[in-house]
């Protein structure tokens, strides 16, 4: 995810796409 490590919500993309891989679900995809 380089593209969000210039974007001023960076920190908060990663908290967020961290948040949807630990979901069960979201591992199937």
């Amino acid at each position: 995810m380089k593209l969000f490590d210039y974007a001023p919500l960076s920190l908060a993309w990663r908290e967020f796409l961290q948040s949807e891989f630990k979901k069960p679900y979201f591992l199937e995809i």
